[in-house]
Protein backbone atom coordinates (compact mmCIF):
# COMPACT_ATOMS: atom_id res chain seq x y z
CA UNK A 1 0.00 0.00 0.00
CA UNK A 2 3.19 2.30 0.92
CA UNK A 3 4.32 1.36 -3.07
CA UNK A 4 0.83 1.92 -4.42
CA UNK A 5 0.61 5.61 -2.55
CA UNK A 6 4.38 6.89 -3.70
CA UNK A 7 4.35 5.98 -7.13
CA UNK A 8 0.50 6.32 -8.14
CA UNK A 9 1.50 9.35 -9.28
CA UNK A 10 3.83 8.16 -12.16
CA UNK A 11 1.28 6.41 -13.47
CA UNK A 12 -1.90 8.32 -13.49
CA UNK A 13 -1.81 12.72 -14.29
CA UNK A 14 -4.42 15.06 -14.15
CA UNK A 15 -6.98 12.16 -14.45
CA UNK A 16 -5.54 10.40 -16.92
CA UNK A 17 -3.10 7.30 -17.52
CA UNK A 18 0.23 8.69 -18.13
CA UNK A 19 2.13 5.52 -17.94
CA UNK A 20 0.42 2.33 -19.49
CA UNK A 21 3.06 -0.12 -17.42
CA UNK A 22 3.21 1.57 -14.70
CA UNK A 23 -0.46 1.82 -14.35
CA UNK A 24 -0.78 -2.04 -15.32
CA UNK A 25 1.52 -2.45 -12.36
CA UNK A 26 -0.10 -0.76 -9.81
CA UNK A 27 -3.43 -2.16 -10.88
CA UNK A 28 -2.04 -5.84 -9.75
CA UNK A 29 -0.99 -4.40 -7.32
CA UNK A 30 -3.72 -3.05 -6.31
CA UNK A 31 -5.91 -6.14 -6.55
CA UNK A 32 -3.20 -7.73 -4.62
CA UNK A 33 -4.12 -6.05 -1.86
CA UNK A 34 -7.85 -6.25 -2.26
CA UNK A 35 -7.32 -10.43 -2.36
CA UNK A 36 -5.45 -10.24 1.14
CA UNK A 37 -7.99 -7.56 2.88
CA UNK A 38 -10.35 -10.13 1.74
CA UNK A 39 -8.89 -13.25 3.28
CA UNK A 40 -8.32 -11.58 7.19
CA UNK A 41 -10.15 -13.25 9.26
CA UNK A 42 -12.79 -11.12 10.75
CA UNK A 43 -12.14 -8.85 13.91
CA UNK A 44 -13.88 -10.53 16.83
CA UNK A 45 -17.02 -8.93 18.92
CA UNK A 46 -16.06 -6.84 22.01
CA UNK A 47 -17.48 -8.27 25.06
CA UNK A 48 -21.14 -6.62 26.45
CA UNK A 49 -20.38 -4.06 28.61
CA UNK A 50 -21.36 -5.40 32.21
CA UNK A 51 -24.71 -3.77 33.37
CA UNK A 52 -24.76 -1.97 36.13
CA UNK A 53 -27.58 -3.03 38.29
CA UNK A 54 -30.58 -0.24 38.62
CA UNK A 55 -30.67 1.70 41.61
CA UNK A 56 -33.45 1.22 43.54
CA UNK A 57 -35.96 4.14 43.81
CA UNK A 58 -35.27 6.59 46.57
CA UNK A 59 -37.85 5.78 49.17
CA UNK A 60 -40.61 8.81 49.73
CA UNK A 61 -41.34 9.49 53.30
CA UNK A 62 -45.20 9.49 54.06
CA UNK A 63 -47.23 12.84 54.79
CA UNK A 64 -47.87 12.89 58.18
CA UNK A 65 -51.92 12.79 59.18
CA UNK A 66 -51.89 16.87 59.34
CA UNK A 67 -49.91 17.11 56.93
CA UNK A 68 -52.70 15.42 54.62
CA UNK A 69 -55.23 17.63 55.76
CA UNK A 70 -53.84 20.46 54.97
CA UNK A 71 -53.04 19.51 51.64
CA UNK A 72 -56.35 18.60 50.48
CA UNK A 73 -57.72 21.52 52.08
CA UNK A 74 -55.16 23.76 49.81
CA UNK A 75 -56.09 21.51 46.64
CA UNK A 76 -60.15 22.42 47.36
CA UNK A 77 -59.06 26.43 47.57
CA UNK A 78 -57.20 26.25 44.87
CA UNK A 79 -59.74 24.47 42.51
CA UNK A 80 -61.70 27.21 43.90
CA UNK A 81 -59.71 29.86 43.27
CA UNK A 82 -59.56 28.26 39.44
CA UNK A 83 -63.28 28.24 39.17
CA UNK A 84 -63.56 32.17 40.12
CA UNK A 85 -60.32 32.89 37.72
CA UNK A 86 -62.21 31.12 34.86
CA UNK A 87 -65.26 33.41 35.42
CA UNK A 88 -63.61 36.70 35.75
CA UNK A 89 -61.67 35.62 32.12
CA UNK A 90 -65.36 34.68 30.88
CA UNK A 91 -65.71 38.82 31.51
CA UNK A 92 -62.62 40.12 29.56
CA UNK A 93 -63.90 38.08 26.51
CA UNK A 94 -67.36 40.16 27.17
CA UNK A 95 -66.01 43.26 27.51
CA UNK A 96 -63.80 42.95 24.38
CA UNK A 97 -66.13 41.16 21.72
CA UNK A 98 -66.84 44.59 19.81
CA UNK A 99 -62.97 45.39 19.47
CA UNK A 100 -62.24 42.22 18.55
CA UNK A 101 -63.87 42.92 15.22
CA UNK A 102 -61.76 45.83 14.15
CA UNK A 103 -58.25 45.04 16.15
CA UNK A 104 -56.37 41.59 14.86
CA UNK A 105 -54.42 41.70 18.03
CA UNK A 106 -56.94 41.91 20.74
CA UNK A 107 -58.60 38.79 18.49
CA UNK A 108 -55.74 36.83 18.39
CA UNK A 109 -55.26 37.30 22.45
CA UNK A 110 -59.09 36.16 22.91
CA UNK A 111 -58.42 32.83 20.90
CA UNK A 112 -55.56 32.47 23.25
CA UNK A 113 -56.86 33.06 26.30
CA UNK A 114 -60.35 30.67 25.11
CA UNK A 115 -57.13 27.92 24.85
CA UNK A 116 -56.02 28.65 28.36
CA UNK A 117 -59.59 28.84 29.70
CA UNK A 118 -60.74 26.02 28.18
CA UNK A 119 -57.49 24.19 29.40
CA UNK A 120 -57.57 25.06 33.39
CA UNK A 121 -61.23 24.14 33.45
CA UNK A 122 -60.73 20.67 32.24
CA UNK A 123 -57.97 20.02 34.02
CA UNK A 124 -59.68 21.84 37.01
CA UNK A 125 -62.50 19.39 36.72
CA UNK A 126 -60.37 16.14 36.46
CA UNK A 127 -58.88 17.56 40.02
CA UNK A 128 -61.81 18.53 41.60
CA UNK A 129 -62.96 15.19 41.00
CA UNK A 130 -60.10 13.43 42.51
CA UNK A 131 -60.62 15.37 45.64
CA UNK A 132 -64.04 13.77 45.93
CA UNK A 133 -62.47 10.43 45.73
CA UNK A 134 -60.00 11.61 48.56
CA UNK A 135 -62.25 12.85 50.71
CA UNK A 136 -60.94 11.53 54.38
CA UNK A 137 -58.35 9.20 53.13
CA UNK A 138 -54.92 7.98 54.10
CA UNK A 139 -53.74 6.63 50.87
CA UNK A 140 -50.51 8.29 50.38
CA UNK A 141 -49.77 7.63 46.91
CA UNK A 142 -53.44 9.40 45.73
CA UNK A 143 -52.72 12.70 47.84
CA UNK A 144 -48.96 12.60 45.59
CA UNK A 145 -50.83 11.58 42.70
CA UNK A 146 -53.18 14.79 43.09
CA UNK A 147 -50.49 16.98 44.16
CA UNK A 148 -48.68 16.08 40.61
CA UNK A 149 -52.00 16.93 38.87
CA UNK A 150 -52.07 19.98 41.06
CA UNK A 151 -48.59 21.39 39.74
CA UNK A 152 -49.89 20.38 36.21
CA UNK A 153 -52.97 22.56 36.69
CA UNK A 154 -50.71 25.71 38.27
CA UNK A 155 -48.88 25.54 34.88
CA UNK A 156 -52.33 26.14 33.16
CA UNK A 157 -53.83 29.21 36.13
CA UNK A 158 -50.05 30.95 35.30
CA UNK A 159 -50.84 31.13 31.59
CA UNK A 160 -54.60 31.87 31.78
CA UNK A 161 -53.53 34.76 34.85
CA UNK A 162 -51.76 36.07 31.98
CA UNK A 163 -53.33 36.26 29.40
CA UNK A 164 -56.21 37.71 30.80
CA UNK A 165 -54.32 40.42 32.16
CA UNK A 166 -53.58 41.70 28.53
CA UNK A 167 -56.91 41.33 27.91
CA UNK A 168 -58.09 43.45 30.78
CA UNK A 169 -55.79 46.08 29.69
CA UNK A 170 -57.36 46.29 26.35
CA UNK A 171 -61.17 46.19 27.67
CA UNK A 172 -60.24 49.42 29.60
CA UNK A 173 -62.33 48.77 32.20
CA UNK A 174 -61.56 49.85 35.61
CA UNK A 175 -64.58 47.41 37.59
CA UNK A 176 -62.97 44.37 35.33
CA UNK A 177 -59.28 45.45 36.14
CA UNK A 178 -60.23 45.51 40.15
CA UNK A 179 -62.01 41.87 39.24
CA UNK A 180 -59.41 40.83 37.65
CA UNK A 181 -57.11 41.67 40.44
CA UNK A 182 -58.58 39.75 43.06
CA UNK A 183 -58.99 36.29 41.13
CA UNK A 184 -55.56 36.82 40.03
CA UNK A 185 -54.59 37.49 43.89
CA UNK A 186 -56.59 34.58 45.12
CA UNK A 187 -55.22 31.62 42.97
CA UNK A 188 -51.76 33.13 43.60
CA UNK A 189 -52.17 32.75 47.70
CA UNK A 190 -53.46 29.57 47.35
CA UNK A 191 -50.93 28.86 45.01
CA UNK A 192 -48.29 30.19 47.73
CA UNK A 193 -50.38 28.06 50.13
CA UNK A 194 -49.92 24.70 48.06
CA UNK A 195 -46.49 24.98 47.57
CA UNK A 196 -45.49 26.37 50.73
CA UNK A 197 -47.11 22.83 52.15
CA UNK A 198 -45.09 20.85 50.30
CA UNK A 199 -41.56 22.41 50.79
CA UNK A 200 -42.59 21.78 54.28
CA UNK A 201 -43.15 18.13 53.32
CA UNK A 202 -39.71 17.72 52.94
CA UNK A 203 -38.66 14.17 51.47
CA UNK A 204 -42.36 13.21 50.12
CA UNK A 205 -42.96 15.28 47.25
CA UNK A 206 -39.90 17.87 46.23
CA UNK A 207 -39.64 17.91 42.64
CA UNK A 208 -43.48 18.59 42.19
CA UNK A 209 -42.80 21.42 44.57
CA UNK A 210 -40.08 23.15 43.03
CA UNK A 211 -41.95 22.79 40.32
CA UNK A 212 -45.41 25.01 41.04
CA UNK A 213 -42.86 27.43 43.00
CA UNK A 214 -42.11 28.32 39.50
CA UNK A 215 -45.42 28.85 38.67
CA UNK A 216 -46.24 30.57 42.11
CA UNK A 217 -43.60 33.07 40.81
CA UNK A 218 -44.99 33.64 37.26
CA UNK A 219 -48.43 34.48 38.61
CA UNK A 220 -46.66 36.84 41.43
CA UNK A 221 -45.02 39.09 38.81
CA UNK A 222 -48.49 39.44 36.83
CA UNK A 223 -50.26 40.27 40.07
CA UNK A 224 -47.76 42.55 41.28
CA UNK A 225 -48.59 44.63 37.76
CA UNK A 226 -52.12 44.54 38.29
CA UNK A 227 -51.79 45.13 41.96
CA UNK A 228 -49.35 49.14 40.38
CA UNK A 229 -52.24 49.46 38.03
CA UNK A 230 -55.16 49.42 40.50
CA UNK A 231 -53.22 51.13 43.11
CA UNK A 232 -51.86 54.35 40.97
CA UNK A 233 -53.65 57.08 40.93
CA UNK A 234 -54.53 58.55 37.51
CA UNK A 235 -54.09 62.45 39.27
CA UNK A 236 -51.59 64.54 37.27
CA UNK A 237 -50.21 64.62 33.96
CA UNK A 238 -51.21 61.78 31.45
CA UNK A 239 -47.76 61.80 31.17
CA UNK A 240 -45.21 62.27 33.49
CA UNK A 241 -42.48 65.31 33.28
CA UNK A 242 -40.58 62.56 34.62
CA UNK A 243 -41.37 60.29 31.52
CA UNK A 244 -41.52 63.17 29.13
CA UNK A 245 -38.31 63.86 29.69
CA UNK A 246 -37.16 60.32 29.41
CA UNK A 247 -38.49 59.77 25.86
CA UNK A 248 -37.50 63.36 24.86
CA UNK A 249 -33.65 62.26 25.82
CA UNK A 250 -34.08 59.01 24.01
CA UNK A 251 -35.49 60.58 21.15
CA UNK A 252 -32.12 62.71 21.10
CA UNK A 253 -30.19 59.38 21.35
CA UNK A 254 -31.80 58.10 18.27
CA UNK A 255 -31.09 61.37 16.55
CA UNK A 256 -27.25 61.35 17.48
CA UNK A 257 -27.08 57.74 16.78
CA UNK A 258 -28.40 58.27 13.34
CA UNK A 259 -25.90 60.83 12.44
CA UNK A 260 -23.00 59.16 13.66
CA UNK A 261 -23.98 56.22 11.40
CA UNK A 262 -24.86 58.40 8.25
CA UNK A 263 -21.25 59.97 9.27
CA UNK A 264 -19.77 56.89 8.75
CA UNK A 265 -20.04 56.93 4.36
CA UNK A 266 -18.41 60.35 4.58
CA UNK A 267 -15.18 58.33 4.22
CA UNK A 268 -13.85 55.06 3.84
CA UNK A 269 -16.30 52.66 4.96
CA UNK A 270 -14.59 51.07 8.04
CA UNK A 271 -15.51 47.63 10.52
CA UNK A 272 -16.60 50.17 13.03
CA UNK A 273 -20.07 50.81 10.87
CA UNK A 274 -21.49 47.53 12.39
CA UNK A 275 -21.02 49.10 15.77
CA UNK A 276 -22.58 52.32 14.95
CA UNK A 277 -25.58 50.18 13.46
CA UNK A 278 -25.81 48.29 16.58
CA UNK A 279 -26.31 51.34 18.83
CA UNK A 280 -28.83 53.05 16.80
CA UNK A 281 -31.03 49.76 16.59
CA UNK A 282 -31.00 49.78 20.31
CA UNK A 283 -31.64 53.53 20.76
CA UNK A 284 -34.67 52.77 18.15
CA UNK A 285 -35.74 50.06 19.98
CA UNK A 286 -35.70 52.06 23.38
CA UNK A 287 -37.41 54.82 22.10
CA UNK A 288 -40.55 52.29 20.92
CA UNK A 289 -40.25 50.91 24.41
CA UNK A 290 -40.93 53.47 25.68
CA UNK A 291 -44.06 55.09 23.90
CA UNK A 292 -45.45 51.61 24.61
CA UNK A 293 -44.68 51.59 28.09
CA UNK A 294 -46.34 54.40 28.68
CA UNK A 295 -49.44 53.60 26.27
CA UNK A 296 -49.99 50.66 28.64
CA UNK A 297 -49.88 53.11 32.00
CA UNK A 298 -52.77 53.44 34.32
CA UNK A 299 -53.86 57.26 33.16
CA UNK A 300 -54.09 55.43 29.67
CA UNK A 301 -56.32 52.36 30.51
CA UNK A 302 -59.66 54.52 30.21
CA UNK A 303 -58.12 56.01 26.83
CA UNK A 304 -57.94 53.45 23.80
CA UNK A 305 -57.68 56.54 21.37
CA UNK A 306 -54.87 57.58 22.56
CA UNK A 307 -53.51 54.50 24.10
CA UNK A 308 -53.57 53.05 20.11
CA UNK A 309 -51.68 56.63 19.20
CA UNK A 310 -48.37 55.71 21.21
CA UNK A 311 -48.86 51.97 19.87
CA UNK A 312 -49.32 52.79 16.69
CA UNK A 313 -46.27 55.66 16.91
CA UNK A 314 -43.87 52.80 17.87
CA UNK A 315 -44.82 50.40 15.46
CA UNK A 316 -44.71 52.63 12.31
CA UNK A 317 -41.37 53.94 13.48
CA UNK A 318 -39.85 49.91 13.55
CA UNK A 319 -41.23 49.72 9.89
CA UNK A 320 -39.69 53.13 9.10
CA UNK A 321 -36.35 52.17 10.27
CA UNK A 322 -36.38 48.68 8.77
CA UNK A 323 -36.38 50.43 5.25
CA UNK A 324 -33.68 52.50 6.52
CA UNK A 325 -31.26 49.54 7.47
CA UNK A 326 -32.26 47.52 4.48
CA UNK A 327 -30.36 50.88 2.70
CA UNK A 328 -28.07 50.83 4.92
CA UNK A 329 -26.92 47.41 4.13
CA UNK A 330 -27.16 48.55 0.40
CA UNK A 331 -24.46 51.30 0.71
CA UNK A 332 -22.50 49.41 3.15
CA UNK A 333 -21.98 46.63 0.14
CA UNK A 334 -21.76 49.30 -2.56
CA UNK A 335 -20.59 52.69 -1.24
CA UNK A 336 -20.25 55.28 -3.31
CA UNK A 337 -19.83 59.03 -3.54
CA UNK A 338 -23.33 59.92 -3.53
CA UNK A 339 -23.92 57.10 -0.13
CA UNK A 340 -23.58 59.79 2.91
CA UNK A 341 -26.26 62.16 1.22
CA UNK A 342 -28.21 59.03 -0.01
CA UNK A 343 -28.07 57.93 3.84
CA UNK A 344 -29.46 61.60 4.64
CA UNK A 345 -32.25 60.99 2.49
CA UNK A 346 -33.31 57.78 4.14
CA UNK A 347 -32.93 58.58 7.53
CA UNK A 348 -35.11 61.69 7.24
CA UNK A 349 -38.43 59.94 7.42
CA UNK A 350 -37.09 57.69 10.95
CA UNK A 351 -36.38 61.25 12.20
CA UNK A 352 -39.95 62.62 11.13
CA UNK A 353 -41.57 59.77 12.84
CA UNK A 354 -39.46 60.76 16.06
CA UNK A 355 -40.16 63.97 15.97
CA UNK A 356 -43.69 63.45 15.17
CA UNK A 357 -44.00 60.79 18.55
CA UNK A 358 -41.96 63.27 20.71
CA UNK A 359 -44.22 66.22 19.68
CA UNK A 360 -47.59 63.67 20.83
CA UNK A 361 -46.02 63.17 24.08
CA UNK A 362 -45.20 66.92 25.03
CA UNK A 363 -48.67 67.27 23.98
CA UNK A 364 -50.20 64.52 26.09
CA UNK A 365 -48.51 65.38 29.00
CA UNK A 366 -50.32 68.76 29.30
CA UNK A 367 -53.59 66.84 29.64
CA UNK A 368 -55.14 65.71 32.96
CA UNK A 369 -54.97 62.38 33.70
CA UNK A 370 -57.64 62.65 35.39
CA UNK A 371 -60.02 63.73 32.61
CA UNK A 372 -62.49 61.26 30.97
CA UNK A 373 -61.41 62.94 27.48
CA UNK A 374 -60.00 60.64 24.78
CA UNK A 375 -59.41 62.97 22.03
CA UNK A 376 -56.52 62.69 20.23
CA UNK A 377 -54.84 66.30 20.63
CA UNK A 378 -53.42 68.71 17.92
CA UNK A 379 -49.88 69.78 18.98
CA UNK A 380 -49.53 73.50 19.14
CA UNK A 381 -46.65 75.13 17.29
CA UNK A 382 -44.71 75.67 20.36
CA UNK A 383 -44.81 71.76 20.89
CA UNK A 384 -43.89 71.36 17.68
CA UNK A 385 -40.91 73.45 17.91
CA UNK A 386 -40.03 72.28 21.23
CA UNK A 387 -40.11 68.37 19.64
CA UNK A 388 -37.97 70.11 16.58
CA UNK A 389 -35.13 71.37 19.37
CA UNK A 390 -35.23 67.91 20.74
CA UNK A 391 -34.44 66.14 17.15
CA UNK A 392 -32.16 68.61 15.64
CA UNK A 393 -28.53 67.43 15.41
CA UNK A 394 -25.92 68.95 13.69
CA UNK A 395 -24.25 66.42 11.29
CA UNK A 396 -20.15 66.74 10.84
CA UNK A 397 -18.37 67.64 7.56
CA UNK A 398 -19.32 65.05 5.22
CA UNK A 399 -16.34 64.25 2.73
CA UNK A 400 -17.18 61.83 -0.27
CA UNK A 401 -15.83 58.09 -0.40
CA UNK A 402 -13.42 58.51 -3.08
CA UNK A 403 -11.78 61.72 -1.93
CA UNK A 404 -10.43 62.78 1.57
CA UNK A 405 -9.86 66.74 0.12
CA UNK A 406 -13.30 67.52 -1.32
CA UNK A 407 -15.82 68.37 1.11
CA UNK A 408 -19.88 68.61 0.52
CA UNK A 409 -21.59 71.62 1.09
CA UNK A 410 -23.54 69.91 3.58
CA UNK A 411 -21.36 71.32 6.36
CA UNK A 412 -22.84 72.52 9.84
CA UNK A 413 -26.45 71.08 8.04
CA UNK A 414 -29.06 70.02 10.68
CA UNK A 415 -31.11 67.17 10.37
CA UNK A 416 -34.60 69.08 10.46
CA UNK A 417 -37.70 68.52 8.76
CA UNK A 418 -40.93 70.88 9.46
CA UNK A 419 -44.01 69.01 9.32
CA UNK A 420 -47.50 69.74 10.01
CA UNK A 421 -48.68 67.60 12.89
CA UNK A 422 -50.96 64.51 12.18
CA UNK A 423 -51.95 61.13 13.46
CA UNK A 424 -49.40 58.76 13.26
Amino acid sequence: MDYIAVDYAGAVSHGAVSSPPEYAEQSEFAATVASKLAALPPKPALPPKPQRPALPPKPCKNFAPEEVTAILGALKKFCGANKQLSSVSNLAMDKTEEAAATKNDISVMRKQLVVARDTVQESNQRLTEGLRGAAGTDDQDLVRSLCRDATQVAGSTAALVSVSRLLTLEAGDDALLKTMLTATTTALASMNALADLLSQATGTIDEDGATLQQFVSATKTVDASLTALVSSSADGALIPEGKRLEIQATANAVVRALAKLINSFSGAIQQSIVTEAKVCSCCVASFGALLDDTAISPPFLRKPALRQLLADGATSLKQIYSHFMEQTKVEVSNPTSESAAHMIAVAEPVIVKVRQCVSYVIALSKVDGASPTDEIPTPTPEEVTLAEKVTNVPMPTLHTATSSTSTSSTEGMYMTTHFNPIQF
